[in-house]
């Protein structure tokens, strides 16, 4: 399948043809001159170090330009003979079905809105090399939200063979909704159900080729975390990329009432679920969000995560130290036997390796406990439940309760939770969470407000990880008080405004997976 491309991005030994020249009309003419006109087939042969120049061959000459350059020559390019798109409702597992398939490290997360753009990978079957593309999860092609106006956007106007739609098999009825719009566009979908082994855990049975037979495409039941289930997948949407456009006529179009309607009654034929939810993610939520407990509950995780950091930290941080103390002393050493002046000396080993040494043994023991434990709470799906509890104080602060997702990111990273205030619609309250993102501390000034503690308050005795905890447990709610402030003064004055509505999808609790917990965090 052609696609358009630039130069630049053209990978080595791939061929293009050139559609259009960008440059300006002196650059236009030198390059006209060398034969690089509209028509041209052009075929990259190396690039230099950092990607520049670029030298490619055309005419049965070899060119070489500058990035730059090669950034505003247009090629059409067959790089890939086919192109699947992976569709879906947010939070279903496409960007795991996306890595296990592409082999990438798309992120992903047990929480709605870890993917706001598209992203793009390679794979091989059965000897094809096909694109995929994962999409921005939605629930409509013609939704408000931005990530979901551009996965309608990805999905109307991508050139495309096949859409893989993937659905949740605990809660089909949401995803089939979709699917009867894709098909009200094109016959060329197969339909997903993920999560069979968290069905199956739930007593809930779907009747794959029932719900086929009645949709007329293809229907597989996968684990996206066991990607033997995946092969499948692909040979159906083989099948379909390879029938003819017009074989069958897209679906009449329906209302989205006709589609919830339809979707039902697809859901009544073909799935049988329990009538009582499940027990144990009801006792869950009750306790995390619907007790007197909630915030205590909150207040122990909090308190919990630092100590088991503290503690933890002290040993890695006690073996790295030791370790750069010897390397110190061994290059000290060995400047003494050289007869090193003491200035040099003093500025290699006092200044360069003893201050990196302590740097690295300070900080990285830290970080490295803490993002794992804080991606095992994403994955669990506790997460969004901080934010459904937190939403009553945006709410009186004027901002969005999704800020509250995006404070709690900021604890691991300010950058991270400041990227991830895309998920929040409003502009004005996307403006107040990015402000304040930066009032909560971050991991990489854990260190810092740990070792202030510990000279002035904690101190180094028996107890001191446990009143070590405590105090930055206060600290924190210090920050996060502080944060809600300056929200509301943000959102009384600057930025004033109503708060706009909360709409957050409340994630099933799943069991974390260590392997993807190691590897994200």
């Amino acid at each position: 399948m052609s696609i358009p491309i630039c130069l630049s991005d053209l990978p080595a030994g791939s061929s293009g043809v050139i559609t259009d020249i960008l440059t300006d009309d002196t650059e236009r003419r030198r390059l006209e001159q060398l034969g690089l006109i509209a028509g041209t087939v052009v075929r990259c042969r190396m690039r230099g170090i950092g990607g520049s120049p670029i030298a490619f061959t055309a005419r049965g000459a070899t060119i070489a330009l500058r990035k730059e350059t090669c950034q505003k020559i247009m090629l059409s390019a067959d790089l890939y003979s086919k192109t699947y798109l992976l569709a879906g409702n947010p939070n279903v597992g496409k960007s795991t079905v996306f890595n296990a398939l592409t082999g990438l490290r798309q992120h992903t997360g047990n929480w709605c809105g870890k993917t706001v753009s598209g992203a793009s990978g390679i794979l091989k079957h059965n000897g094809t090399i096909i694109r995929l593309i994962d999409t921005p999860g939605t629930y409509s092609l013609s939704s408000d939200t931005a990530e979901e106006e551009a996965a309608g956007r990805m999905i109307r106007e991508t050139p495309h063979d096949c859409i893989i739609c993937i659905c949740d098999a605990s809660c089909p009825e949401r995803g089939l909704r979709l699917v009867l719009e894709l098909l009200e566009r094109s016959r060329k979908v197969v339909l997903g159900i993920n999560l069979m082994d968290e069905a199956k855990r739930k007593h809930i049975r779907i009747h794959l080729q029932k719900l086929s037979d009645l949709l007329g495409i293809p229907v597989i039941g996968i684990t996206a975390r066991k990607r033997s289930t995946l092969a499948p997948l692909l040979d159906a949407a083989e099948r379909i990329s390879a029938q003819k456009a017009d074989a069958s006529p897209p679906a009449q179009p329906r209302t989205p009432e006709e589609r919830i309607r339809y979707a039902e009654a697809l859901c009544r034929q073909t799935v049988r679920a329990p009538k009582v939810p499940h027990r144990r993610t009801e006792q869950a939520d009750r306790l995390l969000t619907g007790s007197f407990l909630k915030y205590p509950l909150m207040l122990a995780l909090l308190f919990l995560t630092f100590w088991l950091t503290f503690v933890g930290a002290n040993y890695p941080s006690a073996l790295l130290s030791g370790l750069f103390s010897a390397i110190c002393n061994a290059a000290q050493s060995g400047l003494d036997q050289i007869g090193a002046p003491a200035w040099l000396s003093g500025a290699l080993i006092q200044g360069v390796l003893r201050g990196t040494g302590w740097v690295i043994s300070v900080m990285l023991p830290p970080m490295a406990i803490f993002f794992p434990l804080f991606t095992l709470l994403e994955d669990i799906g506790i997460l969004p439940r901080i934010a459904f509890n937190l939403d009553h104080c945006c709410a009186k602060c004027r901002a969005c309760g999704k800020q509250a997702l995006t404070m709690t990111m900021g604890f691991g990273c300010n950058a991270v939770g400041v990227t991830e205030c895309r998920i929040i619609q409003s502009k004005r309250e996307r403006l107040i969470a990015i402000l304040t993102n930066a009032l909560v501390p971050c991991n990489g000034r854990f260190p810092a407000l740990l070792a202030i503690i510990t000279i002035f308050f904690a101190g180094q005795d028996a107890g001191h990880s446990i009143r070590a905890a405590v105090i930055m447990t206060l600290f924190v709610l210090l920050s996060i008080a502080v944060t809600f402030a300056a929200s509301a003064f943000l959102g009384k004055t600057v930025l004033r405004g109503q708060p706009s509505s909360f709409v957050l999808e409340l994630p099933p609790y799943r069991m974390p997976q260590i392997g993807q917990i190691l590897v994200r965090s």
